[in-house]
């Protein structure tokens, strides 16, 4: 764990990728009769899955589209192809990128990896290797609490660095009054339903009108595949 030094905030859904949607099918016992079955339930699940996701998505590249030509790199944003590593975040529990875009209009109620994050439950956030503050997963620097929703920082009275910390150590722990910290002065990582810009920067104006613009109910279809998906692997697991 490490303190953060402070950055300064920087001044069709045809081409949204969907990789992970691609499901095995239920074992069967070896007979013939339903080895034929699973035969036909996997040709049957790949063609409707690949058909919605098409519906969604479009192919693994985005040649046509306005923000760059070729493959999508691992970490665009799922949501609306944003791809800077500055903008950008992980959701540790399901693994997907999306960027800290809160456009007016949008169908996301906050920025995208926020709305991510509610919609599937989740609250663990990394950063990217190439983003300013580098490849590390978000955590209170005095309990490794990383709920990102109960996360803020105070900046140190010495040192031009902030260091965070979760509410809780704020209110109950003693020991950090302390420290060389302006507590009183805590502010939460997530305002407004979206990062703070030193933390995960904002996209450009240019970015954003590059960007591919979801509705709200397109985003939902995207959730719920993608906890169709969860669900259908941790079955697979049991």
């Amino acid at each position: 764990m490490s303190a953060f030094q402070e950055i300064v905030e920087p001044p069709d859904i045809n081409d949204l990728l969907l990789d992970e949607k691609e499901d095995e099918a239920p074992t069967f016992p070896p007979t013939i009769d339903a080895a034929s079955a699973s035969a036909s339930a996997s040709e049957s699940d790949s063609e409707d899955d690949d058909e919605e996701e098409n519906s969604l998505s479009g192919s693994s590249d985005y040649s046509g589209s306005s923000q760059s030509s070729g493959p999508l790199p691992d970490h665009h944003c799922r949501y609306c192809l944003i791809s800077d590593p500055a903008c950008v975040a992980k959701c540790v529990e399901t693994q997907k990128w999306l960027c800290n875009c809160s456009r007016t209009g949008s169908g996301s109620a906050g920025s995208h990896i926020v709305n991510h994050l509610v919609r599937s439950r989740s609250h663990q956030v990394m950063l990217h290797a190439d983003s300013p503050l580098g490849e590390t997963v978000l955590e209170c620097y005095n309990c490794s609490a990383k709920n990102v929703f109960i996360l803020g920082f105070v900046p140190a009275k010495a040192d031009s660095v902030v260091v965070l910390l979760c509410r809780a150590c704020v209110e109950t722990v003693p020991s950090l009054k302390e420290m060389d910290w302006d507590l009183p002065a805590w502010t939460a990582l997530i305002s407004d339903r979206q990062f703070l810009p030193w933390l995960i920067k904002i996209p450009t104006e240019h970015q954003q009108v590059k960007a591919v613009d979801l509705t709200t109910a397109q985003i939902q279809k995207l959730e719920d595949l993608w906890k169709q998906v969860r669900t259908s692997q941790r079955a697979s697991e049991l």
